[in-house]
């Protein structure tokens, strides 16, 4: 028996009720997941930018 059958056994074999509980798992999953992206994509801006600004005194000390 695979992981959906018992999901669905679980819910008295109502399909729309497994349907739905599915689609709920997935937008939860699919926020998270946004939400993660989100930080990381923050962090990456704030750790470019200082790298940058440490080119940058590196470079105005050369000229």
């Amino acid at each position: 028996m695979g992981f959906m059958d018992k999901v669905k056994e679980m819910f008295g074999g109502k399909s729309e009720t497994v349907g739905d509980a599915a689609k709920e798992t997935v937008d939860t999953v699919s926020d998270g997941v946004d939400k993660a992206a989100d930080v990381i994509a923050d962090k990456t801006d704030e750790s470019a930018e200082a790298a940058g600004d440490v080119v940058d005194e590196q470079t105005s000390d050369e000229a």
